[in-house]
């Protein structure tokens, strides 16, 4: 299977020398023939190279190829929409290590393509059959002003006399976050703001928050990943991560409907409900969510990972989701306090997830927590393992059911 939970993700060596960035492309200008493709890159060493591949394969299918450099990925998205392409592509492996890298695809609505869409790139990709015609490659100058702008106008507030810091994790954001929070007025401190393909999320950013709770000088900051997708802040002192930035902005837009995954913790639906406003749920991943959202008419959305996505046609964007915390953020804000969750990775092939053993340990597990709690059993969509989780308002509780389902696994 070519796609994963997020696009097309592995080793940047095996996207490199396995001919897959190519034949994606490739796929890209065969299904739709004569199209225009927008291209963004984050800030790992692998990304230049790969984004040669991808245009490369792109032109010799009829494509017009437009290259905006190292872009976040949620300006991919944007501009896709706003240049009138048919397809974007961002080279990025997100929050992965730097040697990783990986190609996130949007449809001509700034979205993430569905299963079946990513299917049909898949099988194109495995015919190997290809069109042929010549197209063109067109640099792009003012893809991140463009975006900047839009950002700041979504936001519409006077950060005036306030101060914040963003730490962009020697990635993408590094072009957009410090001028979208100066052009909105505030005083902003930006830590690893210097690109770096070998530091990129290495020490830093949104999967490191200590590194951004550290250093912090100001009241509010926030922490991105590679591409500036995920967000996550700390605020006086607490680390807030994407369920309790969703919390926020839900009930300070107002909102009636909001939606998260299955991994969102309990405790943020409740407090949602004592505010009046209902939680659905997708499956893990930001296009899963985004495709809920779609699906039910839902404006807002988060992952406790740090995607927020606001508007249901658009894409996790981390400099936008900070910066409307920003703007509804006051002193001595309390979200909800989390009941304690318990996770396990178990290195097991999917399939055993079906087994009779570890539905009967699932069961199990789940009349233990009967009414106090919830236990959810999936395979990673990144690693190879099975992830195991369970949450209840007693911790002993929670371990208990996430050991039972574990014994099962590790005995297959």
């Amino acid at each position: 299977m070519l796609f994963g939970t997020d696009g097309v993700r592995g080793r940047a060596k095996w996207l490199l020398k396995s001919g897959v960035a190519t034949y994606v492309a490739k796929a890209l200008g065969t299904i739709c023939p004569a199209s225009t493709v927008v291209i963004g890159t984050d800030t790992r060493q692998s990304s230049p190279e790969i984004e040669r591949l991808i245009t490369s394969g792109l032109i010799s299918t009829g494509v017009k190829a437009l290259r905006l450099g190292v872009v976040p990925t949620p300006a991919v998205s944007f501009l896709t929409k706003r240049y009138g392409a048919d397809f974007g592509v961002m080279i990025t492996a997100s929050h992965n290590p730097p040697e990783y890298n990986g190609i996130k695809i949007f449809g001509k609505d700034g979205g993430k393509l569905s299963v079946q869409e990513e299917l049909e790139v898949e099988n194109a990709v495995l015919s190997g059959k290809f069109g042929y015609a010549v197209g063109e490659e067109i640099v792009i100058k003012g893809g991140v002003d463009a975006y900047v702008d839009y950002v700041a106008s979504k936001v519409n507030a006077d950060f005036s006399g306030r101060e914040v810091t963003v730490d962009c994790c020697h990635g993408a954001t590094g072009v957009a976050a410090k001028r979208v929070f100066e052009k909105l007025g505030a005083k902003t401190t930006v830590l690893c703001g210097a690109p770096s393909g070998e530091l990129v999320g290495v020490y830093s950013g949104s999967t490191n928050i200590e590194y951004l709770k550290g250093n912090l000088q100001t009241k509010v900051g926030f922490a991105y990943d590679g591409d500036g997708d995920r967000v996550i802040a700390v605020a006086d002192g607490k680390v807030l991560d994407g369920g309790k930035i969703l919390y926020l902005l839900a009930k300070a837009r107002g909102e009636k409907r909001v939606a998260s995954t299955v991994m969102a913790n309990g405790a943020l639906e409740d407090a949602l409900e004592k505010q009046g406003i209902s939680l659905e749920r997708s499956d893990v991943g930001d296009k899963n969510l985004s495709a809920l959202m779609k699906e039910k008419d839902i404006e807002l959305g988060a992952e406790p990972s740090g995607h927020v996505i606001v508007g249901k046609d658009s894409t996790g964007d981390g400099v936008l989701a900070s910066a409307l915390f920003f703007k509804y953020y006051t002193d001595g804000f309390f979200a909800y306090d989390e009941y304690p969750s318990v996770m396990k990775n178990v290195s097991a092939p999917p399939a055993a997830i079906f087994s009779d053993e570890t539905q009967l340990a699932i069961q199990e597990a789940a009349e233990l927590l009967a009414g106090r709690g919830r236990i959810l059993v999936r395979p990673s969509g990144t690693e190879p393992v099975v992830r195991v989780y369970a949450e209840a308002k007693d911790c002993d509780l929670a371990q208990k059911a996430v050991q039972k389902v574990v014994n099962a696994l590790q005995f297959l």
